[in-house]
């Protein structure tokens, strides 16, 4: 991939999608037509294999597709399955404008069983896309290539309207470190 600043070249996206089909059920084949129109709508690849091959040709090109990070999606249990439609996302960026190391400091994290754990937020302060009303509150920050992330606080009822919504304003951006 292409370089951006100096983030490292393997960050990236990547998307990938293929339809696995148990060979062994010969009375219903994947059809070829099928086959066509997922590639040309979607990209995908269609494999046709033996039900014994589908949890290592599955897991294997998942695993591929996400660089390692998903080693393993699917079990013995999809040798019943007719056809298998996975769809991989891989994701490996940075922020546009960084948050500085020295602005790193620790704070509570309300977690979801009501327990509060100390955490290392990102802290900075800066123009960035805001939008509030009063079931509302996010910021968007930009990554290096070219994907926006969204941070919502409160009701996601309108989200996308919110979204196009929000504009730079002059805010303290708070949040934990985080990888995905």
């Amino acid at each position: 991939p292409e370089t951006y600043g100096d983030v490292k070249p393997d960050y990236g996206l990547g998307v990938a999608n293929s339809a696995w089909h148990n060979g062994d059920l010969k009375d219903l084949p994947l059809s070829e037509e099928y086959a066509r129109y997922i590639k040309e709508h979607f990209g995908a690849e269609a494999y046709t294999i033996p039900a014994k091959q589908m949890k290592n040709g599955i897991n294997d090109w998942v695993k591929e597709h996400t660089k390692g990070l998903i080693p393993k999606i699917v079990d013995d249990t999809v040798e019943n399955a007719n056809t298998v439609l996975v769809n991989t996302l891989y994701l490996k960026d940075g922020w546009e404008d960084r948050f500085e190391e020295s602005a790193t400091s620790q704070d509570f994290f309300n977690c979801g069983d009501e327990s509060k754990k100390t955490v290392d937020y990102m802290n900075r302060t800066d123009h960035i896309l805001y939008y509030a009303d009063g079931d509302t509150e996010l910021v968007i920050l930009p990554m290096c290539f070219g994907v926006k992330t969204a941070f919502v606080i409160g009701s996601t009822e309108g989200l996308s309207d919110k979204l196009a919504k929000a504009e730079k304003q002059y805010v303290h951006v708070q949040i934990p470190k985080f990888s995905t």
